[in-house]
């Protein structure tokens, strides 16, 4: 059911056809950044002319490459991929990332043929290659942002302006992001398959214009949900305008909504409704422990009209808020004297501040038996105000105390979307707790925490 994409994503050698000796193509993109990332494998350029390129010896033709070459790099025009294609799979390269896009119907169609026929793995076409951080290795025909870092998310994207969203966004690491494009051949499942495996990922995301294959889908969502690593959904092409906007990228044939979110469901997979809200269920899964299916959700934090708004936005996105019982009630009016005892909490509706705890009254919280996890609210933002920013400091530290001891989710929302203040990031470092970004993302995000039960995906697989 899968193809093995393991010498597309962790090549040790890797051949680059197309690039050029007289300008910057795609090809010298990708030579220049796995020199730049310190990449450990062999580069080796092919040019019928030119003896070096980018300061690398050259092999004059394909056929003359080394033995044992794991990959590929095609910069070449549409009109010569299978060709290329052909003279790679001769000279027993084990994969090859396609980058062209343009393609007429036959020679689409041919080299969908060639793909369904031949040993050779292929990505793409239409795509941006691929990003693997955990080993170096950046097969990418475009320049990475220098702030990435390596981390424990994993995203599979049709688009390449999607992965460069996600990439220039995301605050917790990645491992890999891999474009699939138009999916001639390998597809988002094999990615998927790979990376249930791969231990550098905790948690993946998925941006998907189609799905090529729902029961191989659905099978390697099994396999991830399996071995306890989340998934996470963006469908875009949902409108009728972007559905139209979506086969003219991909040449897919888009199904309806219902039935594609029919699909999610039944696979217990978690869905996000735009960037923001697959970003903030990434890094909320990436750090976060799991929600139990069908419990609800606390509000806490220090502004009662932040934890009035929050309520709000949870009810029109379908967030369950959870009720309080009793004891629950009189254990926060103890640890908060002052305040109603009910969720939302409002930390600063405490009287006396000299007799607020706010580690007690988060964690009477977290014992209520209809409370699956802990949202607090908190400004956060890297604009703040130095003495704003120290004031807040000195109750941030608790959040991080009680998410390291509690046995349920606990999550940090500052409410816009603005980049997080570094110091909050630090005061909260291997806590347990993420901080993510805007209300409705951060609230959504925390339900997707309890998606993802194994045996889902396989029933309908």
């Amino acid at each position: 059911m899968f193809r093995d994409v393991a010498a597309l994503v962790r090549p040790q050698a890797v051949a680059i056809v197309g690039a050029s000796s007289k300008r910057t193509s795609q090809g010298n993109v990708v030579i220049q950044n796995l020199r730049s990332w310190g990449f450990r494998g062999r580069i080796l350029p092919v040019h019928p002319s030119a003896d070096e390129i980018e300061g690398l010896p050259a092999c004059r033709t394909i056929d003359a490459l080394p033995a044992a070459v794991d990959t590929a790099i095609v910069a070449v025009p549409a009109a010569d991929v299978l060709q290329t294609l052909r003279q790679i799979e001769r000279a027993g390269v084990r994969s090859a990332n396609v980058f062209a896009n343009g393609f007429d119907a036959a020679d689409e169609a041919a080299v969908r043929a060639f793909g369904a026929a031949t040993n050779l793995v292929f990505n793409g076409p239409n795509c941006m290659g691929l990003v693997n951080f955990t080993d170096d290795a950046p097969l990418y025909p475009s320049r990475p942002s220098l702030r990435l870092a390596a981390g424990p998310v994993a995203l599979v994207a049709q688009s390449g302006s999607a992965a460069i969203s996600v990439m220039n966004t995301i605050t917790s690491g990645l491992s890999k992001v891999i474009t699939v494009g138009s999916e001639f051949q390998v597809t988002a499942a094999d990615y998927l398959q790979w990376l249930a495996e791969d231990e550098a990922t905790r948690v993946v995301g998925v941006v998907a214009e189609s799905i090529v294959d729902p029961v191989a889908f659905a099978a390697a969502a099994e396999r991830l949900h399996a071995a306890g690593k989340p998934l996470v959904v963006l469908k875009v092409g949902h409108s009728a305008l972007g559905a139209v906007a979506t086969q003219a990228h991909t040449g897919a044939l888009i199904g309806d909504r219902d039935a594609f979110d029919s699909f999610l469901r039944g696979c217990d997979i978690a869905t996000a409704g735009d960037y923001d809200e697959l970003i903030a269920s990434l890094e909320c899964a990436a750090i976060a422990r799991r929600m139990v299916r069908g419990a609800r959700v606390a509000v806490a934090g220090i502004s009662g009209g932040q934890t009035a708004l929050a309520c709000d936005v949870a009810e029109a996105a379908g967030v369950p808020m959870a009720r309080f019982c009793e004891a629950t009630r009189v254990a926060v009016q103890r640890a908060l004297p002052g305040t109603p005892g009910h969720n939302p909490v409002d930390f600063g509706a405490t009287v006396k501040e000299s007799e607020r705890n706010i580690r007690d009254g988060a964690e009477a919280v977290l014992s209520d038996p209809d409370v699956g996890a802990l949202a607090l609210l908190q400004d956060s933002q890297a604009s703040l105000n130095p003495r704003t920013c120290e004031n807040y400091l000195r109750h941030i530290p608790h959040y991080g105390a009680v998410g390291e001891r509690a046995d349920k989710p606990v999550v940090m929302i500052s409410p816009t979307g603005e980049a997080v203040h570094p110091e909050v990031t630090r005061a909260l470092a291997g806590s347990r707790v993420p901080v993510l970004r805007g209300l409705r993302p951060g609230l959504l995000a925390m339900t997707n925490l309890a998606r993802g039960e194994p045996g889902r995906a396989g029933a309908w697989a």
